[in-house]
């Protein structure tokens, strides 16, 4: 269950990490 969990917040971590990344460049593309 823990182990679960902490996989989750793992790849939610990437996840917002790369929509982050991508809005950054969005910005300084426009």
């Amino acid at each position: 269950m823990a182990n679960k969990q902490l996989r989750k917040m793992i790849i939610s971590e990437i996840f917002g990490f790369k929509f982050d990344f991508e809005f950054h460049i969005r910005n300084i593309a426009f």
